[in-house]
């Protein structure tokens, strides 16, 4: 069965991030979001982040749906949520 990969637009990864950013207490931080990560780039996930505590600014990695495996479900939004939680578990140290 192939499973419809959820596809964020760049402006929408955007308005996820200021969604959740003062949920998540990390308002004040710069947050780059790169979409179109190939899958190999990412080992074992669908997207990872980095961070820097003393400047607060983050750069969060998606894999790119179209390199996406299409037996195993794949949202976006859901990996950008979960990377920006990492963020914020950063910042409390």
């Amino acid at each position: 069965m192939e499973l419809e990969a959820v596809r964020l637009t760049n402006k929408q990864c955007g308005d996820v991030v200021r969604y959740y950013a003062p949920l998540l207490k990390i308002s004040d931080w710069f947050i780059d979001v790169e979409t179109n990560v190939p899958h190999g780039e990412i080992s074992n996930a669908w997207g990872d982040c980095r961070w820097n505590l003393d400047l607060r600014r983050a750069e969060v990695r998606l894999v790119d749906p179209s390199h996406a495996d299409p037996t195993r479900p794949y949202d976006m939004e859901y990996v950008l949520v979960h990377e920006l939680t990492h963020i914020s578990l950063a910042a409390v140290g």
